[in-house]
Order: structure tokens, then sequence, then C-alpha cells
């Protein structure tokens, strides 16, 4: 099968429009692979680099990630997606983290007062 992993920098070229490099890739490979530290990465620089709002964050990856030649742990990201928008004193990372402990049902060690009471 013809495949490749998406880099951040696709990505946030496809989102803010500055270039067309992901359509190519979506034509020319059958499956993109897209890592969630890669996800991680987009969310920190539209957040940080780009001042969006994390409602716009959720919409412009919750878009992107219902493309089916991209492969990534989508449903564990757009809930993380979710818990990142609904609470803005934590970090998609530890969204992510809170989620994987929900899937697994399982505690999540942390020494982060903000996360540690979402158990």
């Amino acid at each position: 099968m013809n495949q490749a992993i998406i880099d951040a920098n696709v990505i946030l070229g496809y989102l803010v429009r500055e270039e067309d490099y992901l359509d190519t890739a979506l034509r020319k490979y059958e499956l993109l692979l897209l890592p969630t530290l890669v996800v991680s990465e987009v969310v920190y620089v539209l957040e940080n680099e780009y001042d969006l709002d994390r409602r716009l964050v959720l919409e412009a990856l919750s878009s992107l990630l219902q493309e089916s030649k991209i492969k990534s742990e989508r449903t564990i990201i757009l809930n993380s997606l979710l818990k990142y928008r609904d609470y803005p004193t934590l970090s998609f990372v530890d969204c992510y983290l809170w989620e994987l402990a929900e899937g697994a049902g399982c505690d999540l060690l942390t020494n982060d007062k903000k996360l540690a009471v979402k158990k």
C-alpha cells in the first residue's frame, strides 16, 4: 500500500491555506498516517502562533479527521479536542491523557492539580 506519515507543517499549511501540499498528498497516496504527536504540535501552534480560539481549533481539526484517507486515533483525538475546548485551563496533552485514562478505565497519575480533579 502506498502510504506516508504527515508532518505538522503539512497540516498547518493546509489549515491556514498557505499551501496545497496535503491536497497533493491525498491524490498521490492511498493512506496518510497522522500521529497524535503531530496533532498535539498542530494544536499548540494554532493556539499560540495563530491565536486561534479552542473552538476553532476543534472545528479545523475535526473536519480534517473526517478525511477517509487519513488514518489516526480519530475517536481519541476528537474526544480529547472536545475536552480541550471545554476545559480552557488544560492543554491538549492533558486532555489526551485524560481521554486515554477514561478509555482504559484506569486512573491518571499526575501532580497537575488542574488535571487531578478530572478523574
